[in-house]
């Protein structure tokens, strides 16, 4: 193989030129790692849904009287809206 720089006559599995230095080929770039900052679009979607539920469920309680099933069915709703939001957020940063 002839380097393609100065000529000099190289082996075939040369990297770079043992004369000149220069690369035998391009180097072909590689794509910068993704960092995992981003949430997807099926995320967001249930982040948003999760936040509704919370806060509807949360109105729900606050008019029902003290003890009542409404409140507890609403309440435990709310708790579970309210992990599944944490959930969502802990994950993005991952």
């Amino acid at each position: 193989m002839v380097c393609g720089n100065c000529g000099t006559s190289i082996a075939d599995k040369a990297i770079v030129c043992y004369r000149c230095g220069a690369p035998t080929s391009i180097p072909v770039p590689t794509a910068p790692a993704r960092k995992g900052g981003g949430m997807s679009g099926r995320s967001i979607v249930l982040l948003v849904l999760n936040v509704l539920i919370l806060l509807s469920s949360g109105w729900s309680a606050w008019g029902a009287p003290a003890g009542s099933t409404d409140q507890i069915l609403a309440g435990s709703l709310a708790a579970l809206a309210a992990a599944s939001v944490a959930y969502l957020l802990l994950r993005r940063g991952r």
